[in-house]
């Protein structure tokens, strides 16, 4: 009943990231990574739950654990990875509490509803003001995924908004092909208005989700549906993380530290496995390896979406 305020997205500071409040860009390791191209092509990035509270269903706007884990792991760790080939824009959004996963009907769909809407509204916002025409890049994590999903296919039905769509990265959610149909599953490392997806987990861990329906698992070392295993010498850089407490979190934003061949992965039943993870660097076994989704392929999808971004740039000059 306690339903926090709605967030105003005229105001810059119901916008964790943004160009002319944090550039992004200006943490990557690599400052040579950037591409020319950046202001070409946006990012409208949704991240995942931060907020672990049972005191409401949904965030209040300046709940500090939910906005430190937010500020010092899930945009180093995952938005920043955008902001090499384009301008990110991550909108905050009144995220339902990860208890909402396990919580009755109708309490569960109401959490996910005031964030769902949230998202639209802040997706209409960029695409109203910051956008100004220009190709878009749609990505997220986890609960972000299960609302960009949603927000996918509202896009659909306005057919100049989709065809500006490069790809859509909806990373760590039960998503199948069913559920982003007529949309295609990227084939290749270079198709475009297309979407790529992954779970990441452990050989016989735990495995976050299940579905009738195999999930989507394109591997981001090879950009392939492909179920063939993919050596850890294919991957460029991951960045790893050590804590998820706040109180074991720096007070500054830690340096983004690449570990090259930090880890190999194969698809197998809608699931990417793990394979050869020898860093000390990705202890946090919260769902599987669900909270590394993003860091364990760092500098493979940073890599990816500036060659995206530069053949749906190229394709539209031609």
């Amino acid at each position: 009943q306690a339903v926090p305020r709605k967030l105003q997205y005229s105001k810059t500071d119901s916008w964790i990231a943004h160009p002319n409040h944090l550039d992004l860009s200006k943490l990557l390791p690599d400052q040579k990574s950037i591409s020319k191209t950046k202001k070409d092509v946006v990012v409208f990035f949704v991240h995942p739950t931060t907020f672990i509270n049972r005191e409401n269903w949904n965030q209040p706007k300046n709940d500090y654990e939910a906005n430190e884990i937010l500020r010092k792991r899930i945009l180093v760790n995952q938005a920043v990875i955008f902001s090499a080939c384009c301008e990110v824009y991550v909108p905050a959004y009144r995220q339902a509490t990860l208890y909402s996963f396990v919580a009755g009907k109708r309490n569960q769909e109401n959490a996910f509803r005031i964030a769902y809407n949230d998202v639209s509204a802040s997706f209409e916002h960029f695409n109203k003001n910051f956008r100004k025409g220009r190709p878009y890049i749609l990505a997220a994590h986890s609960q972000g995924s299960m609302h960009a999903l949603k927000l996918l296919k509202k896009i659909r039905n306005n057919a100049n908004l989709y065809s500006d769509m490069v790809a859509a990265y909806l990373v760590g959610f039960n998503i199948t092909k069913n559920d982003i149909y007529p949309t295609q599953v990227c084939e290749s490392e270079d198709s475009i208005n297309c979407v790529v997806a992954w779970n990441s987990v452990e050989k016989n861990g735990f495995i976050t989700f299940k579905s009738e329906e195999d999930l989507i698992c394109v591997n981001p070392l090879s950009w392939s549906e492909s179920e063939k295993a993919i050596s850890s010498n294919f991957n460029l850089g991951g960045v790893g993380f050590s804590h998820w407490s706040k109180n074991k979190i720096r007070k500054n934003l830690e340096n983004i530290v690449l570990e090259p061949q930090v880890a190999g992965a194969k698809c197998k039943n809608g699931n990417l496995l793990i394979t050869n993870l020898h860093s000390s660097n990705f202890p946090v076994r919260l769902f599987s390896l669900h909270a590394y989704d993003y860091g364990l392929f760092f500098s493979n999808i940073l890599n990816n979406a500036k060659v995206r971004s530069s053949k749906f740039l190229k394709s539209r000059s031609g």
